[in-house]
Order: C-alpha cells, then structure tokens, then sequence
C-alpha cells in the first residue's frame, strides 16, 4: 500500500514541477505578476494589492497544474493508469494536491520512503529467520539473527546515482520486497540487496523543457540495463531487473 501511494505521490510531485514552470512561463508575459515585495522602507500604496496577487497566483497555479494533469493523465497508457489508480481521482483535484507546491510533495515523499524502508527492513529480517530456520538440522530451534544474516543470504552493496538535466527532476527507485530510493536532485545512495535476481521500478519526472531529462546509473551488479535514461516529462512506471 505504501508502495502505491508514494508512486502517485511522485506522479503528483512531477506535476507540480512542471505547474512551476508553466507559472513561472506566466510570470514572465506578465511581469507584474512577479513584482518584488513591498520592503518596510517602501510599503504599497494599497495594502490589498498584495493580497490580490497572492490569490491570483494562486488560481493560476492550480490551473496550471490542473492542466498540466489532464495532459499526463490523458497521455498515459491503461496499465499505467490502473496501476497508479487514477480512474478514482478526476484531473482537477490532482492538479489541486499538485498546486500545493513541489516542496511539501518532496517532503511528503521523503516520508513515505522512510515508512517503506522500515517496513522493507522489517520484512528482509523475516525472510533472513525463515530461510535460516528452514536450513537448519531437526532438532536445533534458535540461531542468532546476525548469524541467520551471514548465512542465509549474502548481501551486496549497490550504488544507484541520479543524474538530471537542464534542472532537478524526482526519481523513484522501488526495489521488490527491499528499500525505496528517491531522488530529486543530482546524487547517489548506496544500498544493500541481497544476492541474485532484484526486480525493481522505476518512475519519476524530469525537467519537462527540451533538453530536459534524467539518467540513473546502477553500479555493483553483475548484469543490468545500466544506465537507464529518460527523456522530459513524466517518467511512467518502468519495470526492470538486474543481477546481484
């Protein structure tokens, strides 16, 4: 479930990103759009012309995104769309949660893949006990958790590194029964996986501009489609598998 949720979350940051853009587009034909605060040494004539702004760019904003979703959405092949759920939610509230701003989805996101890698931990410690105590001789009923670890499965160190273009985008690296990476800006993590065949997917948002893009590099396995690249725009749910 937690899995789901942090894909749309990531569905709906990419949104966001690209709304940012398309209003910064806005600010730019229309400059005074984007006009300065008023400091304390140069207050405004009139206190509601602030407020107006800010109310402005905030219908903008939600239009922007509104659109921006009915474009990913429409555009998105069935399995995707079923995958993700998106038949339950109606184009205009996901540009609204997406209007929120792509801080807060960053921040949203970071925490969903804190809650998956608990429980992933939670789960590879079950799996370790349960290999273990099935290879262990009738009779023998205990065994050491970090012995259970060493012996069972052994483990490998992967590095999985980021790369953006033209400006940050999100990826969202999703590992069978393991951890969840996230990344949204350039940069790597190294994470341990056992030994042998990992399934894993792969989805996010690049900078949505012409040479936008994102190119995720996967070093220490044996065998993968390294490096994965992705062009401008949504990156749907891409299904791969490496060897350990």
């Amino acid at each position: 479930m937690i899995a789901d949720i942090s894909k749309l979350v990531s569905l709906i940051l990419g949104i966001s990103i690209a709304g940012d853009r398309l209003v910064t587009l806005v600010k730019t034909i229309f400059p005074n759009l984007a006009a300065p605060p008023a400091t304390a040494g140069n207050p405004p004539a009139d206190t509601a012309t602030p407020i107006f702004k800010k109310v402005l760019l905030m219908v903008i904003a939600f239009l922007c995104c509104w659109l921006t979703a009915y474009l990913v959405i429409s555009n998105m092949d069935k399995s995707t769309v079923d995958a993700l759920h998106l038949a339950k939610y109606p184009e205009w509230l996901i540009g609204l949660l997406a209007s929120g701003g792509s801080a807060f989805w960053t921040n949203v996101l970071g925490y969903l893949s804190g809650l998956k890698d608990l429980s992933a931990q939670k789960a590879f410690q079950a799996k370790f006990l349960n290999d273990a105590q099935k290879a262990l001789p009738l009779g023998v009923d205990k065994i050491k958790t970090d012995t259970i670890h060493k012996a069972s499965v052994p483990m490998k160190s992967v590095r999985f590194t980021a790369a953006f273009t033209e400006a940050p985008g999100t990826l969202s690296v999703t590992i069978t029964n393991g951890p969840q990476i996230n990344f949204n800006a350039d940069g790597y993590q190294d994470v341990d996986l056992p030994v042998g065949k990992v399934d894993f997917t792969v989805s996010g948002a690049a900078s949505p501009g012409p040479e936008g893009g994102a190119t995720l590099t996967i070093d220490g396995v044996r065998n993968s489609n390294s490096p994965l690249k992705y062009g401008p725009g949504i990156i749907n749910v891409d299904n791969q598998t490496m060897s350990v």
